[in-house]
């Protein structure tokens, strides 16, 4: 008896075992931070510096975000995100009870999308003002591929809390992914207030010090903080 492999069999069956058990078609992992620099803002007074702002619950980034995505293939067939959709679970006040900031240190921003928060109905846009990003494109990954979405999102007006949600075709048929996943807390920005109106300031001076204000006390020393002009895209 002659047994024959025929092409492409295996990597199907190998593909239905996992979709049988429900594993995911993609992995995704999220980091978000503030860009350019280090600028965050806390709801409430914060007394003490922080020892790792960029980790405190307290804080979230303000003015502009970069977010993270990456996207890595689990399948043998190829898995394409055709689309994005953003969700905006909440809209509240920007954060004005204490401000971090540190300007860049040379950094330059590899943004590939970008996300103006407050649009009547947010997207991801390509750079430049080049319309939505996922218009007459698209993103495949194969399986161990890794592919990397950087968002970069903005606002001038409140505080967000928001998600992504991926839409992927695999083997002919499509699935959605949310990120972050629900369970997990959203993705969360906030716009800047101006620097005299925050309570408490932990900010970088020109001798290159991380230097505490009390904004009631000092309020002149809050005041003078520089801080990045958030535009539109363009």
């Amino acid at each position: 008896m002659i047994a024959a492999v025929v092409p492409g069999v295996l990597p199907y069956a190998s593909d239905r075992v996992l979709d049988l058990f429900h594993q995911p078609i993609v992995d995704v992992t999220d980091v978000i931070g503030s860009t350019p620099g280090l600028r965050e803002a806390a709801a409430d007074l914060v007394p003490a510096e922080p020892a790792d702002v960029r980790h405190d619950p307290r804080f979230v980034p303000a003015g502009y975000a970069l977010t993270e995505i990456t996207l890595e293939g689990k399948r043998s067939a190829a898995v394409s995100v055709l689309d994005a959709t953003v969700e905006v679970e909440a809209r509240l006040p920007p954060r004005r009870g204490t401000l971090y900031s540190i300007p860049p240190q040379g950094e330059t921003n590899n943004s590939i999308v970008d996300l103006d928060l407050d649009a009547p109905l947010p997207v991801l846009a390509a750079p430049g003002g080049a319309g939505p990003y996922f218009v007459g494109r698209h993103i495949t990954v194969d399986r161990g591929e890794l592919w990397v979405i950087d968002v970069q999102s903005r606002t001038t007006r409140h505080e967000y809390a928001w998600r992504l949600h991926l839409r992927l075709r695999y083997r002919g048929a499509d699935h959605e992914l949310v990120v972050p996943p629900a369970g997990r807390p959203p993705f969360r920005m906030t716009a800047f207030v101006a620097p005299g109106d925050y309570r408490q300031q932990y900010a970088w001076n020109l001798q290159g010090q991380l230097v505490a204000h009390d904004c009631a006390a000092a309020r002149a020393a809050c005041a003078a903080t520089e801080l990045p002009k958030v535009k539109p895209p363009a």
